[in-house]
C-alpha cells in the first residue's frame, strides 16, 4: 500500500515488510531454541511473538509520529500559504487601488491636455485678432495720411492766409485817420438833435 504524507511519499508496505522480516528472524531463533528446550522454546516463542508485535507497534508508532510531524509541517505550510495568499490579496487590492489612481490621473491628464489645447486655440485666436487690429490700424493711418493730412495742410495754409489778411486789415485800419470822420459824425449827431428840438 502506498501512503502519501504531505509532499513526501513513503511505502508503508516496505516498513511492514521490514517488520515482518524482523519477526521472522525472531521466530526462527525461537524455533531453534524450542527444538533443544521445548518449554524454554515455548516461552521464547511467546516472547518472540510479543517482541515482533512490539516491533510492529513501534514501527507503526514511528510512522504515526512521522505522519503527525508531517501534518504539523503541513499545517505550518498551510498557515504560511494562507499568509502568502493574504499578502497577495492585499497586494492585489493595492494594485487595483493604484490602477484606479492611475486611471483617475490619466483622466485628469486628458482633461488638462484638452484645456491646454483650448487655451492654445484661444491664444491663437487672440493673436489673429491682434494681427487684424494691427492691420486695420495700419490701414487707418494710411487713410489718414492719404485723406485727412492733405486737408490739415490745406487748413493750416488757409489759417495762415487768414492770419495774414487779418494782420494786413489791422495795419490798414491803423493807418486810416478816423478823427475827421468822427468829428463829422459828432456834428451830424448834434445837428440832428437840434432839429429834433
Amino acid at each position: 500500500m502506498l501512503l502519501k504524507i504531505g509532499g513526501q511519499e513513503q511505502l508503508l508496505r516496505v516498513v511492514l515488510q521490514n517488520t515482518a522480516r524482523a519477526t521472522a528472524v525472531v521466530s526462527v531463533q525461537a524455533t531453534t531454541v524450542a527444538k533443544v528446550l521445548p518449554f524454554t522454546g515455548a516461552i521464547v516463542s511467546v516472547f518472540g511473538t510479543v517482541s515482533s508485535f512490539t516491533v510492529s507497534l513501534l514501527a507503526l508508532k514511528a510512522v504515526g509520529l512521522r505522519g503527525d510531524s508531517l501534518d504539523k509541517a503541513l499545517d505550518g505550510h498551510a498557515a504560511e500559504l494562507s499568509r502568502i495568499y493574504s499578502t497577495i490579496t492585499i497586494l492585489s487590492n493595492r494594485i487595483k487601488s493604484q490602477e484606479e489612481t492611475i486611471r483617475i490621473l490619466n483622466t485628469s491628464l486628458d482633461s488638462f491636455n484638452s484645456d491646454l489645447i483650448s487655451l492654445g486655440n484661444k491664444y491663437q485666436n487672440l493673436n489673429n485678432i491682434a494681427a487684424q487690429a494691427n492691420s486695420n490700424a495700419s490701414k487707418a493711418l494710411a487713410d489718414i495720411d492719404r485723406t485727412i493730412k492733405p486737408k490739415l495742410i490745406s487748413l493750416n495754409n488757409d489759417t495762415a492766409e487768414a492770419k495774414s489778411n487779418a494782420s494786413q486789415a489791422i495795419i490798414r485800419i491803423n493807418n486810416i485817420n478816423l478823427e475827421p470822420k468822427i468829428k463829422d459824425l459828432n456834428d451830424d449827431t448834434a445837428e440832428a438833435k437840434s432839429n429834433a428840438s
